[in-house]
């Protein structure tokens, strides 16, 4: 979870599966996986100036796995965590409409992570810097 299309605030799968975060500074792609996704996107586009659009979004989700994993402790999907195992980003963007194409750039600030960060309060990311990711992508996110 994670990325230009899906939670934007957040850089390629850096988010999940459920609670777990790698420790590794090697993180394969392979560890962020799972076997359940739940994504939410809120977009509001409004015009600009002639073929360029504005983009203010919120979007939520994760992955989980359907079985605990040893290798990746707190990933199994359970109904009562649901809502805590969401992140939550949201951002603004520019949306340069090509007629044929459209290519966007967001700017993502996250709101929240699933996992642990020392800190209880619901803005649980102890730095506003690492908070923030920078997509420029082609098509809209969804």
């Amino acid at each position: 979870m994670g990325g230009a299309n899906s939670v934007r605030a957040f850089n390629v799968r850096e988010i999940g599966p459920g609670r777990y975060r790698s420790t590794s500074r090697n993180r394969s792609y392979i560890e962020q996986t799972g076997d359940i996704k739940v994504l939410a996107n809120l977009e509001y586009r409004p015009h600009l100036v002639g073929n360029l659009y504005g983009a203010l979004f919120l979007d939520a989700g994760n992955v989980w796995t359907l079985q605990e994993d040893s290798s990746r402790p707190s990933s199994e999907f359970k109904f009562k965590n649901f809502l805590k195992e969401m992140a939550l980003g949201t951002g603004v963007g520019l949306r340069y409409d090509l007629d044929f194409f459209i290519i966007r750039l967001d700017w993502g600030i996250g709101l929240h992570v699933p996992y642990a960060t020392g800190i209880t309060r619901f803005y649980n990311i102890p730095k506003f810097r690492d908070a923030q990711t920078l997509h420029l992508a082609i098509g809209l996110p969804f």
